[in-house]
């Protein structure tokens, strides 16, 4: 990842069928690379309790399902850093996640997620480079709610490696 700005993504809906084709459109474009850099897609719902399900992810060649990678695993620690603890040791978890939610109050991404995600609904999230946040809009007919918030590319770098390394076995706490 270069120090390029970055935008993160968040595209709201009212039902998990709309998102989901969307979802879909968006991951053809960047398998079609009509969408050149992105770090990854994620599918998310967001129940009435309150509780975020990752649903469906991509990475940033396109392909569905995988293991959460880097740049999956960075957008899930955007949206929802409780759920870092399925990617990175235990050990790890708190500090990392500490240092999410920051990025996320002090981005704006934290308030935006809620007004465009709110309970009973789902989402889809992306970090694409700037240049590429056109192209993402237009894969995405059905949503009913958008916001973009731009991001340092030194930040979303400082936040990848800290999930690369907290990933790394050796990491845990002392026993």
């Amino acid at each position: 990842m270069s120090d390029q700005n970055y935008d993160v993504v968040i595209a709201g809906y009212a039902t998990l069928d709309a998102a989901k084709k969307d979802f879909d459109a968006l991951v053809q474009h960047v398998q079609s690379e009509h969408i050149k850099t992105t770090e990854g897609v994620i599918l998310v719902e967001h129940d009435y309790g309150g509780e975020v399900h990752v649903t469906d992810t991509a990475d940033h060649h396109g392909r569905k399902g995988m293991a959460w990678g880097g740049g999956v695993g960075l957008l899930v620690g955007l949206f929802a850093p409780p759920l870092l603890a399925s990617v990175v040791v235990a050990g790890a978890v708190g500090g990392l996640a500490g240092k999410f939610v920051k990025h996320r109050i002090d981005s704006g991404i934290e308030s935006k997620m809620g007004q465009t995600i709110p309970e009973g609904t789902a989402g889809i999230i992306t970090l694409v480079a700037h240049t590429d946040t056109p192209g993402v809009k237009e894969a995405l007919p059905g949503v009913f709610m958008c916001s973009v918030t731009p991001v340092d590319g030194k930040g979303v770098k400082a936040l990848k490696q800290g999930l690369i390394e907290a990933s790394k076995p050796g990491r845990g706490s002392a026993s």
